[in-house]
């Protein structure tokens, strides 16, 4: 595996449970819901995880992490105390606007990958056209690094 040959330790964290999307090819229906990523336990993951310059904490998972409010709190306190560790979050983009996304950015995220079911013809279009409002150099400028869409995406 790339990531053992280049020493990277990739930590795939959960930090909501539930998602506000039903997309046919998710398994997110079949298990109980966990709730919210608590304080307590980002904490308890940062004291016992020494992390690594070249490791990957990315919020991903079956559920929508931009649905847990705490989550650029998260990222903040990850990077205040291993500045450089790469951050990311995977996420549906339905929560992506102009209040949510400055928070993330100011965090120090690297990497936002936003996935849609282009299959929904109309919500991949009305995702498509705000993230595209949202990184016009007028909106957002400099700060919004990297959006990735496409089918299937991790």
């Amino acid at each position: 595996m790339l990531s053992k040959l280049l020493n990277v330790r990739i930590f795939d964290l959960e930090a909501c449970g539930a998602c506000n999307l039903s997309c046919p090819f998710c398994p997110r229906e079949l298990l109980p819901p966990d709730g919210n990523m608590s304080q307590e336990t980002f904490s308890r993951l940062l004291d016992h995880v020494q992390l690594r310059p070249a490791d990957n904490l990315a919020f991903v998972g079956i559920g929508e992490p931009t649905m847990n409010r705490r989550l650029p709190d998260f990222l903040r306190q990850a990077k205040a105390r291993y500045p450089r560790v790469y951050t990311s979050i995977t996420t549906n983009g339905t929560f992506l606007n102009e209040k949510v996304l400055p928070p993330l950015l100011d965090s120090g995220l690297e990497k936002i990958v936003a996935t849609s079911n282009p299959d929904d013809v109309r919500a991949h279009l009305a995702l498509t056209q705000q993230i595209k409002k949202l990184t016009l150099p007028h909106e957002m400028g400099e700060l919004y690094k990297v959006i990735a869409l496409g089918r299937g995406l991790p």
